[in-house]
């Protein structure tokens, strides 16, 4: 090979100008000799050396002195991993175990998980640290599950597909909300199974199985028009989560869109009848202290007459006489308020009085 390599190179300097042999082309006349004098290539690349030059330059903190920098930090992580090997009841890189351990079978250790949590849940839950409700679920679920094909939920009938297909009416659309108000998102699917998990205490989980439409806006896959959504029903994602909880589906309903093409539906989310979104109130909003009782009767007065005084203090006081005094008092009064009156004055409202008498008479 090495002698062919060499009659190969003489012919190639026949064709190619000589700036085509560069040290690249030189290589290839030493390879066979190197070859038969290393043995196998990975006794003789440079992989390993170049590895280990990538960590070495991750050491340099200093860039005015990069090798002191790889030198101090190389002789602190020798020290480091020689100390590391004779420290006891302290994890390092030399006694901890394996991430995944394949001695235990899935089977065993997934029961061995589940009979730790109900033995960790079982003592919290003597100690009043857990509600029922959270123990019930570490307890885990019966080994059997019922399957349904349809379900009421909210007042919301749910079919599955599989009955769907066999009645004209379609009750397998679902629907779910996911983020805030700002960056909400909707995940639109079609309900396949409906699984009931029983738990002790005679508590149930209602889950749903479905299948969720690929309405990545990246894909173009959901197009928005006007209020109006469409989706592409061709494909799928997330094929690995296929399952929510009842409070967390919304029924929707799938109808052709015609005008984008075959595999489009238009969704259509219709209020059902006789389910109404009322505000939850929550208990203790409703409850009235006695301090606090609404009364809608007249709060009751009470007069106390002996404590009250009848007296003004804001006017002078005077007395008052006899009848005979009271009557002379109002004729003074009457000849001073006569002397007051203007002769003009007089006549004008004798006039007026003529006048308003005349009209009276003709209106009757």
């Amino acid at each position: 090979m090495q002698d062919d390599i060499v009659l190969i190179l003489c012919k190639l300097e026949k064709i190619f100008p000589p700036a085509f042999f560069d040290v690249m082309v030189h290589l290839a006349v030493h390879l066979s000799w190197e070859a038969r004098i290393v043995g196998p290539v990975g006794y003789s690349w440079m992989y390993p050396i170049e590895r280990s030059l990538r960590y070495l330059k991750q050491y340099v903190r200093n860039i005015a002195r990069p090798e002191g920098s790889i030198a101090e930090a190389y002789a602190i992580n020798e020290s480091l991993n020689f100390c590391s090997m004779y420290l006891r009841d302290i994890e390092t890189r030399f006694n901890r175990g394996d991430r995944n351990n394949d001695d235990i079978d899935d089977g065993d250790q997934q029961l061995w998980s589940i009979n730790f949590l109900s033995h960790k849940a079982q003592r919290l839950h003597c100690d009043k640290f857990i509600s029922d409700d959270l123990y019930d679920l570490a307890c885990g679920s019966n080994d059997c599950a019922r399957s349904y094909s349809g379900c009421i939920a909210n007042g919301v009938q749910f079919h599955t597909k599989d009955r769907d297909s066999r009645q004209t009416t379609k009750n397998s659309g679902v629907m779910v909300p996911d983020g805030d108000e700002i960056g909400q998102i909707f995940f639109y699917g079609e309900l396949h199974e409906i699984i009931r998990l029983q738990y002790i205490c005679m508590k149930a989980v209602v889950l749903f199985k479905c299948e969720w439409y690929d309405t990545s806006l990246r894909k173009n896959r959901i197009n928005i028009v006007d209020g109006f959504t469409s989706i592409n029903t061709r494909n799928r994602w997330y094929k690995d989560e296929p399952f929510i909880l009842v409070s967390q589906a919304a029924q929707v309903f799938y109808v052709d869109d015609y005008k984008l093409g075959q595999d489009w539906k238009l969704v259509q989310q219709i209020q059902p009848r006789h389910v109404w979104d009322i505000l939850e109130i929550e208990s203790n909003e409703l409850e009235v202290t006695s301090d606090e009782i609404i009364s809608t009767s007249y709060p009751r007065v009470e007069h106390n007459l002996d404590s009250q005084t009848f007296n003004r203090e804001d006017v002078e006081p005077s007395i008052i006489g006899d009848q005979e005094d009271i009557t002379a008092q109002s004729n003074e009064e009457a000849s001073t308020d006569e002397a007051l009156v203007d002769e003009e004055d007089f006549d004008l409202n004798n006039s007026s009085d003529e006048s308003m008498s005349d009209e009276d008479c003709d209106s009757y």
